[in-house]
């Protein structure tokens, strides 16, 4: 019985929520991203513009680990002593990134499947897919968060 207990207790649910996050849910993420890009722009994405996106979501996703969270070491939602302004900083500051570096991804794939849409269009794009991202990102934790302090 010892064993079954400190089977089930492996792991606090945010832990095992940020793993699945971090190699299972950007592969979902990008699905999302890439399915947003297509429905709300209409823009015919063919397979290269899907893998593409959801390469996006692991770059940014290794760039936020190794570099980005660095600078927002003290910035965890699991620390209640952390305001929300230091919270909106940090998202505020993590989407931009992400933004910037998935940007040459969204330019390739939609431009392989619609050429005529400029540049400004593209970046109003990405824009607006990692705000739809972010919005399910934080949704999740959210609900985790609360399982976690309900459990």
């Amino acid at each position: 019985m010892t064993s079954l207990i400190a089977i089930l207790d492996a792991g606090t649910p945010l832990l095992w929520a940020v793993a699945f996050h971090l190699y299972i849910g950007n592969l979902l993420i990008g699905l999302i991203e890439a399915v947003f890009v297509r429905k709300v722009f209409h823009i015919n994405l063919r397979l290269l513009g899907f893998i593409l996106i959801i390469i996006a979501n692991y770059c940014s996703m290794f760039v936020g680990l190794h570099f980005v969270s660095s600078r927002f070491k003290g910035v965890m939602f699991t620390d209640s002593n952390i305001s929300g302004l230091e919270i909106l900083i940090a998202v505020t500051g993590t989407l931009l990134v992400s933004i910037i570096i998935e940007l040459p991804f969204y330019y390739t794939a939609i431009k392989s499947s619609s050429s005529n849409i400029g540049f400004k269009k593209i970046v109003s794009i990405t824009s607006l897919a990692q705000v739809v991202s972010y919005l399910c990102i934080l949704a999740y934790y959210f609900l985790i968060k609360l399982l976690e302090t309900t459990a």
